[in-house]
């Protein structure tokens, strides 16, 4: 089994460079991956394992990111702290000559299929794309954020506003008049 420690991230990494036995990678931090994301740079930095394993033209890789993002709450746009601990699997195949069925529901062993072109294994796009999973569509600071006041824009986690409480004079206060 071949070991490799601390070298640069490469984009791709040549299918032939993956020795019968395996080779195992390892990051002490893979936050440059995120470059461009449009995330605040990480806490602390984000490492990164790999072990691939080669049979013919398909590679088994799998794999684990982990470290601590500074993200911002989509209620109160405050900082939070996320730490990320990710393991992952892929069965990695060419995509040269592979037909895709239009419409298909996948199954969990399909979902864990990614493709390579021209014999290269996508290294950073697959650590990125791990990362970036982990990060909620909604993050919040709590899940009992009040988040900001629409009026004047106080956090109400921190305190109460002297705004007027809303009219609901929306299309159905209409129906709130005939129920009460």
């Amino acid at each position: 089994m071949s070991s490799v420690h601390d070298i640069e991230i490469p984009s791709g990494l040549p299918l032939d460079q993956i020795p019968k036995e395996g080779l195992d990678l390892y990051y002490d931090d893979v936050s440059d991956v995120l470059l461009g994301a449009g995330l605040p740079e990480p806490l602390r930095p984000v490492e990164g394992e790999l072990h691939l394993v080669r049979k013919g033209q398909t590679v088994r890789l799998q794999g684990v990111v982990k470290g601590t993002l500074s993200l911002l709450c989509d209620r109160c746009l405050e900082p939070y702290i996320l730490d990320v601990t990710h393991p992952f699997t892929y069965l990695m195949l060419p995509l040269e000559g592979h037909h895709f069925k239009p419409e298909i529901e996948l199954t969990p062993e399909e979902a864990e299929t990614s493709f390579y072109e021209d014999e290269m294994i996508p290294i950073r796009a697959i650590l990125r794309e791990q990362i970036l999973l982990e990060i909620p569509m909604k993050g919040l600071c709590s899940p009992h954020c009040k988040g900001l006041c629409p009026g004047c824009g106080t956090n109400m986690n921190v305190g109460s506003c002297s705004c007027p409480p809303e009219q609901e004079d929306g299309p159905f206060s209409v129906l709130k008049e005939l129920l009460g």
